[in-house]
């Protein structure tokens, strides 16, 4: 459950653009939408994006559909055109509670009518799942910041040249921290604790969320997965949801949970009780 990750930034603009159509696997099947479309859902349906919808969807149900993404990122070059990037588009919400700012990837997923990733494995839409992650403010920030976004291409460059995805408990290390002032250069993979999975007529759609740890915090985790036999870190994730809050931020400037005594004391206690 373990995959090496490179962290670049992504430049959107290229110069001398050559246009050129990534090979199909073929397309869907032309159907009438199901159900009703808000504002947010039918420009994603007049454009075409129709595996959009579906992630709006998920996004309108918790945020409403009134509230726009702030802002949304976009790649210029797109990927089915022959771009770097594969993620097409990312929502940036401000979080209910007005602490975090929430990203949501598209692009993990078939967007398009055109059939562009092969399905992972039966019943699942592409690799399956879409990518988010909280991160946590900082005073007077009025608008989120790039680097989840590049971030999240980063991993889904190594998705599509690997083939092989993520799901909950698995483990991504990046090549540098996540902050110049932090110390955090993991991340964990858990399932998103406000987005359900959805099931669509393209097949089926987790939300798995992205959270920072560190070396010695991820060195904890393995030991307690190899104790208690545990495949993946999933029991280390609900600790650290007791600790971070249940919805998983990533707070770049916190300080490492294994110098809290609390904390070592819990994850002893987990590993004994197993």
């Amino acid at each position: 459950f373990f995959f090496e990750i490179r962290l670049e930034v992504v430049c959107c603009v290229t110069s001398n653009m050559q246009i050129e159509l990534r090979p199909t696997l073929g397309e869907f099947p032309e159907e009438p939408f199901q159900g009703t479309l808000g504002h947010s859902t039918e420009l994603w349906w007049d454009m075409g994006l129709y595996g959009g919808v579906d992630i709006q969807k998920a996004c309108d149900r918790l945020y409403g559909e009134d509230v726009q993404p702030h802002p949304q990122f976009t790649t210029l070059h797109k990927y089915r055109l022959g771009g770097p990037d594969p993620l097409d588009y990312c929502n940036a919400y401000s979080t209910l509670d007005g602490k975090c700012w929430h990203y949501v990837s598209m692009g993990f997923t078939n967007l398009h009518r055109e059939l562009i990733i092969p399905h992972r494995a039966e019943g699942l839409n592409g690799f399956g799942f879409e990518l988010t992650m909280r991160v946590s403010k900082i005073p007077g920030q009025q608008v989120a910041p790039l680097w989840p976004w590049a971030l999240m291409q980063s991993i889904a460059r190594h998705c599509f040249e690997s083939g092989r995805g993520f799901a909950t408990g698995h483990v991504s290390k990046c090549t540098g921290n996540l902050g110049p002032d932090s110390t955090m250069s993991y991340l964990v993979f858990a399932a998103d604790p406000q987005m359900e999975s959805s099931v669509t007529s393209r097949g089926r759609v987790d939300f798995l969320t992205m959270v920072g740890v560190t070396k010695a915090e991820l060195d904890a985790a393995i030991r307690m997965a190899m104790r208690t036999g545990e495949n993946g870190v999933g029991g280390f994730v609900e600790i650290l949801k007791e600790f971070l809050g249940e919805h998983l931020p990533t707070d770049l400037k916190r300080t490492c949970l294994m110098e809290n005594p609390n904390f070592v004391d819990r994850l002893e206690e987990v590993s004994l009780r197993e």
